[in-house]
């Protein structure tokens, strides 16, 4: 069957579309024949390949070539397509508008609610994806990854120093200089690699207002080695964690050859809905990063993927952590603590190399006041390291707390509950999804925005939670004489 036998169907088009269509072959309709099937007429024309291809022709190289990308499939995530069609081809986004627009103009494609390309199986025929790969016997080797040391220390570099991305979410260049100067001794890691770790950062543990979620860091950090490497996968490349996650349903380690891979990528790539714009980096590398985290090998033109057993592994390694007489705290880099990133909430990253090593300062126990964190968080990490921290330094940071967390506000509203327990639920229905707050003091005040207020509480009352509005009242005093007005202090955040 040559190229342009086609499926003549076309049942998922609409009626106007299927008109549309009808025009690319035979010019505008200036008027509508009663009871003429444009669907039967154009179906039947589709049978010859001189007729579609005189259409084709119409096209120039990139148009032509991205037609054939599209063709993958007839229902194409519109959201980034540019991006993804740029890392594709290595052309300029503004090449590939130009040649979206031609082809949606000319209806060779149609683009429905501004969300989906509707790409005909008439011009190219669809492909059903169907990989090639063997089955390789492979020891089950334990995971280690020093890419994953790296990014793990990088995500306490980025949290210390309170770094401000660029729209691409990636590092800004004076940034990205600091990083490598405190870095380039003991990571692995490219220029390229840093602003992924940065992308994979903002995506993960950035909100709104540039507020670090650290719920998600928590989860995060209790992953193990190789949980942690797909989860990075998952984040900045989703297509590919995709197949990955399709290889180890297998049970097996496989080998596909490079050529196989590159048809299941393009297809999937093209599928994919991203929330936010595709890092750009070719497939080739990011095979060989991939290589480089240990979850794939590369040997001449084939691809090896390990399978490995996600229950038995373990998070073992050494958790040496040590506090100096002064403000430092030195910390093995490839320790697999799960509160990892403590130090870096309430220290400043200092230096990296196989020990780590971080300062509290003035500055950095301010921040730890602002990211929630009080005297108690630290004081109680450092007790739970049987580390003794001298009472001189004890004083000055509890002086810190004092200094800075004596006053603060917020614009919003407040919701209190009266037991830990009541405080779960409300935590609960937060992580799900089906109210939106921020946790003031855990499992006890909570901050809803102004935004967010209306769903709040019409999702209590629909699930049949009581609650009430507590009214302020003026509290007056005799010495002095005078009133204190406590209004702007029920704004506290």
């Amino acid at each position: 069957m040559s190229e342009l036998k086609k499926n003549k169907k076309l049942g998922y088009l609409t009626e106007e579309e299927i008109i549309d269509f009808y025009e690319l072959f035979f010019g505008n309709i200036l008027i509508k024949k009663p009871n003429f099937s444009y669907y039967t007429n154009l179906s039947r024309c589709l049978d010859k390949e001189s007729f579609i291809q005189s259409v084709l022709n119409k096209l120039n190289d990139n148009e032509y070539k991205i037609l054939k990308l599209l063709s993958k499939d007839i229902f194409i995530p519109y959201e980034f397509l540019t991006e993804k069609l740029s890392i594709i081809l290595n052309l300029s986004n503004q090449v590939i508008n130009k040649a979206i627009t031609t082809l949606i103009d000319k209806k060779y494609i149609f683009l429905r609610d501004n969300k989906t390309l509707v790409v005909t199986d008439v011009f190219f025929p669809g492909e059903i994806l169907k990989a090639k790969y063997t089955f390789i016997d492979q020891e089950d080797d334990s995971f280690s990854s020093k890419i994953i040391v790296d990014i793990n220390n990088l995500i306490n570099y980025f949290i210390s120093k309170e770094i401000n991305f660029s729209n691409s979410l990636t590092l800004y260049k004076k940034d990205l200089l600091a990083l490598v100067s405190v870095f380039n001794k003991y990571s692995t890691l490219t220029e390229k690699e840093y602003n992924l770790a940065a992308y994979f950062f903002s995506l993960s543990f950035i909100g709104k207002n540039d507020v670090i979620l650290l719920d998600n860091i928590k989860e995060y950090f209790e992953l193990t080695q190789l949980k942690q490497a797909l989860n990075f996968v998952k984040v900045v490349f989703p297509w590919l964690y995709s197949i990955l996650k399709y290889f180890y349903s297998l049970k097996k380690s496989v080998k596909i050859s490079i050529g196989e891979f590159r048809k299941i990528f393009l297809t999937v790539f093209l599928l994919t809905s991203y929330n936010s714009a595709p890092f750009k980096m070719g497939m080739e590398t990011t095979l060989n990063l991939l290589a480089k985290l240990g979850l794939i090998s590369i040997k001449k033109k084939d691809i090896f993927i390990p399978y490995y057993n996600f229950t038995e592994e373990t998070n073992s390694a050494k958790d040496d952590v040590r506090l100096s007489s002064s403000f430092n705290f030195y910390i093995n880099a490839n320790s697999r603590r799960k509160d990892f990133y403590m130090p870096a909430l309430f220290s400043n990253f200092v230096k990296y190399n196989k020990i780590t090593e971080y300062e509290i300062t003035e500055f950095s126990v301010r921040r730890s006041i602002i990211l929630g964190l009080t005297f108690e968080d630290i004081f109680n990490y450092i007790n739970s390291l049987n580390i003794n921290m001298s009472k001189n330094v004890e004083a000055i940071i509890k002086q810190w707390f004092d200094k800075y967390a004596s006053y603060y506000y917020a614009s919003g509203t407040f919701f209190f509950c009266n037991s830990p327990d009541k405080g779960t639920l409300i935590n609960s229905l937060i992580k799900k999804g089906m109210i939106k707050a921020y946790e003031m003091k855990k499992n006890e005040i909570f901050y809803i925005k102004d935004e967010d207020k209306e769903r709040f509480f019409n999702f209590l009352e629909q699930s049949g939670i009581d609650y009430y509005q507590k009214v302020a009242h003026e509290i007056y005093e005799k010495k002095p004489e005078r009133i204190v007005k406590i209004n702007h202090f029920l704004e506290l955040e």
